[in-house]
């Protein structure tokens, strides 16, 4: 089971994390943006799960250890979080957050303290009533491709 494998069937549970140098050689299997110097250290790829009686998409993300399990934290040394966002069994587009926007945002711990484990995603498409929804759709969109 290759890389691209493994993160199809990795929806719900643990993150699949891609290490890599970033070297731009563009001779590997797979996605360009994986053999370009995008993916500098530890990429999360995910895959965002659509609520049926919510408005948006949600996705898990957290590491786990002999503890239990633990929102990601500032000193783990990852670079950002890419989450595809499906519809009908096709992607019709993803989020790349920076780690640094996840922390500046409470998703990321610091110190091993706050983070989140899950959280809501709104894409363009979806137009959210509640204050706090939109307010969080404003910052995601930012980083929504298609």
């Amino acid at each position: 089971m290759d890389q691209f494998e493994k993160q199809k069937t990795n929806t719900c549970t643990t993150p699949y994390i891609v290490s890599g140098s970033g070297s731009g050689s563009g001779s590997g299997s797979g996605p360009s943006f994986l053999n370009s110097n995008h993916l500098e250290e530890n990429t999360i790829f995910r895959i965002a799960k659509r609520t049926p009686k919510k408005i948006g998409y949600f996705v898990t993300i957290y590491k786990r250890d002999t503890d239990g399990i633990h929102p990601f934290d500032e000193s783990d040394k990852i670079t950002r979080i890419i989450v595809d966002i499906q519809k009908d069994n096709q992607i019709i587009g993803k989020f790349i957050f920076p780690a640094s926007v996840l922390l500046d945002h409470g998703i990321f711990s610091k110190n091993k303290i706050g983070g989140k484990l899950a959280f809501r995603l709104y894409t363009p498409m979806d137009y959210p009533s509640s204050r706090q929804a939109i307010v969080t759709k404003s910052w995601q969109n930012e980083y929504f491709i298609e």
